[in-house]
Formats: C-alpha cells, sequence, structure tokens
C-alpha cells in the first residue's frame, strides 16, 4: 500500500467512524473519553495485545481506535501494563554520561526529581580498607578487586614474594564505562534559557538529574520569535518581537507576514517556532515516497510554504521538527520534508533530492497522528553554520467548495535535541 493510499484510508477510517463531521478544533486526546497519554497507547494495545483497563470507549476514542488499528506503530511512544504511554525515546544515541534530561524537558512528561530514595548515591561506606600493592595477604592465589576510573576494576593477587605473601601490583583498570564519570564530581552546564544546572556523577557513573537555574523572569529561547496578531487588521499578519541574547523579548515591530525562517535554540530542550499561513494562490504537486527518491503526484496540488532553519552556532545541532495548532487555528492534515541548504527546491530532481519527510507525527507533538513530524528516526541534524529548508504543506487539495479543509494557519516547531 502507497504513502497516499495509507493516509487515505486513514481518512476514511476517521471520517466513517462518526456519523458527525470531525470537529477541526479539538485536538486529539480532548475529548472526556480517554486522556492523551492513554490515547497515544491505544494503537499499541489493539496490536500487541495489551490488555485494556477502561471498559467504556465513547464516539472519540472509537474513531481514534479504528485509526490507531492501522497507525498503532506511529502513535505509540510505550505501553505499559496499565496501559500508560512512555516518554518519547529522546536520546539519540546522546552522551552517555548523561542521564535522563529534568523536568525542564518540553514538551513530554519529565522524569523524578533528582534526589528521588531510587537513584544511585555517592559516597557511600567502602568497607574494610584495600589492601595495598606489597601489603601481607593470607592465601597464595587469592584475588582482591578494586573499582578504579570510570566504573571499572583493577585487580590484584596475593603472590610468594620471597618467603612471605604479599598483594601483588594491581593491575590496569578496565572495564571503564565509555563516556562516563567518576563519581563525586561535578559537572555546571547551561540549561534552559539563560539557566544553569549543576550535575553531580553519581555511584552509576552518569550524572544525576537538576533542576534548571537563574533563568530570567520572562525568559524566552534566542532566536525565537514571538507573534501577536492583536492590533493588525490585515489576515495573517503579526506584530513580531525577537527574544535576545538575554533570553529577554525585544519590543513588538509592525504589522507584517509571519516569517519564514527560525534560528536553531542554543540549548537542548530549546525551542523556535513560526506560523505557516497556507494560501489558495500559492499550491505545489504534493509530494509522496521515502527520500532522497521523492516523487511529486501532478495531479495533488495543495498549498504549501518554505520555511529555513539556520543554525548559527558552532557546531552541529539534531533536531525534532513539528507541526501544531496556531494559535487561534485548527489541527491540520500536514506534510513536512527537509532539505539541506538554504535554496527552496522547484524542479523535480531537486524535490526528490531530500534528507526527511513525514506525512505522520506522533501525538504527544503534534496533537494528532495525520499532523506531520521529523522526529527520533526522521530527526534532522543541520551542521553548524548551516540551513535546512523545509517544504511545510497541506496534505489535501485545495477545495473552493471546502476552503478550510486546506486552507489556514499552523505552527512549525524546531527543537534543540542534541549538539553533535
Amino acid at each position: 500500500m502507497t504513502q497516499m493510499q495509507i493516509r487515505y484510508s486513514a481518512r476514511a477510517v476517521r471520517a466513517s467512524a462518526s456519523d458527525r463531521p470531525r470537529d477541526q478544533s479539538t485536538p486529539l486526546g480532548a475529548s472526556s473519553d480517554m486522556p492523551l497519554s492513554r490515547l497515544a497507547c491505544l494503537g499499541a494495545r489493539l496490536l500487541s495485545g495489551c490488555a485494556a483497563t477502561s471498559s467504556t470507549l465513547g464516539e472519540a476514542t472509537t474513531r481514534r481506535a479504528a485509526l490507531a488499528t492501522t497507525f498503532g506503530a506511529l502513535v505509540v511512544a510505550g505501553c505499559g501494563a496499565s496501559g500508560s504511554a512512555s516518554a518519547i525515546d529522546r536520546d539519540g544515541g546522546g552522551d552517555p554520561s548523561v542521564a535522563p534530561e529534568d523536568e525542564n524537558e518540553i514538551p513530554l512528561p519529565s522524569n523524578k526529581d533528582h534526589d528521588d530514595a531510587s537513584q544511585p548515591t555517592v559516597g557511600k561506606d567502602a568497607g574494610p580498607p584495600r589492601p595495598q600493592s606489597g601489603d601481607p595477604c593470607n592465601a597464595e592465589g587469592d584475588v582482591f578487586e578494586r573499582p578504579c576510573g570510570v566504573c571499572g576494576k583493577q585487580s590484584a593477587e596475593c603472590v610468594d614474594d620471597g618467603g612471605s605473601l604479599r598483594w601483588s601490583a594491581y593491575s590496569k583498570c578496565g572495564g571503564e564505562i565509555a563516556g562516563g564519570c567518576v563519581p563525586g564530581t561535578t559537572v555546571s552546564e547551561p540549561c534552559g534559557d539563560c539557566g544553569t544546572r549543576v550535575r553531580t556523577c553519581l555511584d552509576s557513573c552518569t550524572f544525576s538529574n537538576a533542576q534548571c537555574k537563574g533563568q530570567p523572569l520572562g525568559h524566552c529561547t534566542p532566536g525565537s520569535i514571538d507573534l501577536r496578531s492583536a492590533g493588525c487588521a490585515a489576515p495573517g499578519t503579526y506584530r513580531a518581537r525577537a527574544c535576545k541574547a538575554d533570553c529577554s523579548y525585544d519590543s513588538y515591530g509592525a504589522c507584517a507576514a509571519p516569517p519564514t525562517s527560525v534560528l536553531v535554540a542554543p540549548t537542548l530542550g530549546g525551542v523556535s517556532s513560526t506560523i505557516v499561513a497556507f494560501k489558495p494562490t500559492k499550491t505545489m504537486p504534493l509530494l509522496f515516497g521515502v527520500c532522497p527518491n521523492a516523487a511529486a503526484d501532478g495531479s495533488i496540488d495543495t498549498p504549501f510554504e518554505y520555511v529555513q532553519v539556520k543554525n548559527t552556532l558552532a557546531k552541529a545541532a539534531k533536531l525534532t521538527i513539528w507541526n501544531s495548532v496556531s494559535p487561534g487555528g485548527v489541527q491540520l492534515d500536514t506534510k513536512l520534508v527537509a532539505y539541506a541548504g538554504a535554496v527552496a527546491p522547484t524542479t523535480a530532481p531537486a524535490r526528490a533530492s531530500c534528507i526527511a519527510s513525514s506525512a505522520f507525527g506522533h501525538p504527544l507533538l503534534t496533537g494528532e497522528v495525520l499532523t506531520a513530524s521529523l522526529d527520533l528516526q526522521n530527526a534532522v541534524t543541520v551542521p553548524a553554520g548551516g540551513t535546512v529548508t523545509v517544504y511545510v504543506a497541506m496534505d489535501v487539495s485545495f477545495d473552493a467548495n471546502n476552503p478550510a479543509h486546506a486552507n489556514g494557519l499552523v505552527k512549525l516547531n524546531v527543537r534543540t535535541e542534541a549538539f553533535e
């Protein structure tokens, strides 16, 4: 089944499960029948047989349940025996010396505080004194191991040293955790918006969680743009203010169209965003297929916009990019395609040479499986000082008889996941 057939099947299932039209103003999970975290787990329970913990499914849940049967693997972050959903795995092969991120992670559920009693502690009783090389020992051939370095071990053997039993020299430290830390050491690092946190290396040779402190009042992510439509008479125009390097906003400017570029946030977990305005006068054949061999379908023209994601930092950044409901907007079905460089592709060969694409999204990010996201294995890496161009498009053709179905506003979000 092609990607286009899958998405059309999804819409058919979603529409046929209810006698009334889909309420696009209600984000996925807003129904009182089922919380969002339970909804994210529904696909896995239907497909793998996890025991359902609720015996009542309302109309909205029935509609999403049918959709999850087709796309269960895509909407699930994790399913426990209780039917709860776990957070998206955002590690992405990062630094193994760092334990899971703290409560400032956005927008996913936070981890336990770092002083939880279930976590390892530093400075526990080391027990009896460890023998030193040359100390007397009791039985030839005995071996003593002691910890060393980054959770490694080294050993000494009881040997006959000219008629007396002595501990030998210790072996070289081995089995250390690559990229780990030495228990008891601390590291201070930037976090959030101009904040700092101090992490302590635990006995497990991983750094503890720590709360981000020192963020200024009313802080913002440097490079991000705040848009406000109040006071703007022309539709689709906004007064914009930029976040400065000190994590405070500049003054609002004059009413204008939303910016078509965003900057990579300089701290992990930082989010930059803009608003994309779809217009019936600006359409292009919708792109299908897998990068770098995608192809446009000339029979389906949809509204689109190109947005540049600029990395002004001195290191490459791994990003999650996703659409969500814009302020005052509704849930829309979208498509995201990323291209290396700052030039928007216009020819068929150039459009096919993409680096990442998605017609689906993770509901914990987007609010709806048919609102697109580039995350996890589809995350996008922007080189230091480089730019990635993102094609943001409606996933359905514009219909003059139903303009709201493929017209309007959508928010584009860019979150910094790791530096490489």
